[in-house]
């Protein structure tokens, strides 16, 4: 039961993850008119933000009590699409790069640690291939949908609903309780 749960609230939550994957270099060149060496900064800072939040990570999460709040940063994956959406020049995707670095960081850690929590050691193999079954079925099919919702509304709101999903997502985990299993 704590691995279904898990499983539910993750679909949704990593399907809302790949669906603007395709989305973002069309609204950064197209939209904002970003250069190649923008949106290469753009990334870099992204990376570096991620690699000091796993290195902070460390820290805060010593202590179990911190633990059970890790869920909060799936909701902090919600402002990658939503800050992107508002950005109106390519300075401002520096915004959405730092949210990004930070609740990215923080949700691959909730993910990783959870999946290990609810799943017992002597089937975890077997969970774990579920769980990437899972992850690339949602890498696969996210952007198809993601293109498509774009092409029905526009990329802008597109982007917003994107956010709105994620939000949904980070949310199911509390609502199911994922996480929270002894």
């Amino acid at each position: 039961p704590a691995f279904r749960r898990y499983s539910t609230a993750s679909l949704l939550y990593r399907l809302s993850m790949s669906m603007p994957s395709a989305l973002y270099a069309v609204y950064r060149v197209r939209t904002l008119g970003a250069s190649d060496a923008w949106i290469g900064t753009v990334l870099t800072v992204e990376r570096v933000v991620s690699v000091f939040a796993y290195f902070a990570l460390g820290r805060f999460l010593a202590r179990p009590e911190r633990r059970r709040w890790l869920w909060v940063s799936t909701l902090g994956v919600s402002l990658y699409p939503l800050l992107t959406a508002a950005a109106v020049t390519p300075e401002l995707l520096v915004l959405p790069a730092i949210a990004g670095g930070i609740f990215g960081s923080g949700s691959n850690v909730f993910l990783t640690n959870t999946l290990l929590q609810v799943s017992t050691e002597e089937e975890r193999p077997t969970f774990a291939a579920a769980n990437t079954f899972l992850a690339n079925l949602c890498a696969f099919i996210g952007p198809l949908l993601g293109t498509i919702l774009a092409d029905a509304i526009d990329i802008v709101p597109a982007l917003v609903i994107i956010g709105a999903l994620r939000l949904l997502g980070g949310l199911s985990f509390w609502r199911l309780g994922v996480g929270r299993e002894r």
